[in-house]
This record gives C-alpha cells, sequence and structure tokens, in this order.
C-alpha cells in the first residue's frame, strides 16, 4: 500500500514524532520481516509518502489488529487532523 499526505501547516514535528513512535512499536511487536516486508516513510517538501509491503492478507489483519491495541491510539486518530491525504 501507498499513500501520500501534506502536512498542516505547523504539525510536521508532531506528525513525524508519531510515525517514529509508531515505527517502534511495530518494531517492539516484531512486525519487521514477519508481517510487514517494507515499512518506509519517504520524505518530500511539505510531507511524506508511506510504503507498507505486508507479507499476505493475514499479516496486515495482524497489523491492523496491533495498531488498535496501540497505547497512545489516540495519537494516530489525532495524526490525521495534522495531515491532508493527497493519495
Amino acid at each position: 500500500m501507498s499513500f501520500s499526505y501534506r502536512y498542516k501547516e505547523g504539525k510536521e514535528a508532531e506528525v513525524q514524532r508519531t510515525l517514529s513512535q509508531i515505527a517502534q512499536y511495530y518494531a517492539d511487536m516484531g512486525e519487521f520481516g514477519t508481517l510487514l516486508q517494507s515499512f518506509e516513510y519517504r520524505p518530500f517538501e511539505g510531507g511524506y509518502s508511506a510504503i507498507e509491503v505486508f507479507t499476505d492478507a493475514r499479516a496486515f489483519e495482524i497489523h491492523v489488529n496491533n495498531t488498535f491495541l496501540y497505547p497512545d491510539f489516540a495519537s494516530l486518530v489525532d495524526l490525521e487532523n495534522n495531515i491532508d491525504t493527497i493519495s
């Protein structure tokens, strides 16, 4: 899956912090190399592209469940207030 986002004004640092924290959480959950073949954030001027490649459909389901179990799930919900989806 691939998505591109633009930061809302003044929100880049907050978004970057949230992305770093969720990436560490996924690492701690052991997702890299087992569920996720690739998990990248590619920055560009004013935003970033996110690329996630799952090993299979079941891996995606487990990843989604892990995401809902993230202790600071509210920060992920708030992320939507800090970015605009491009694609």
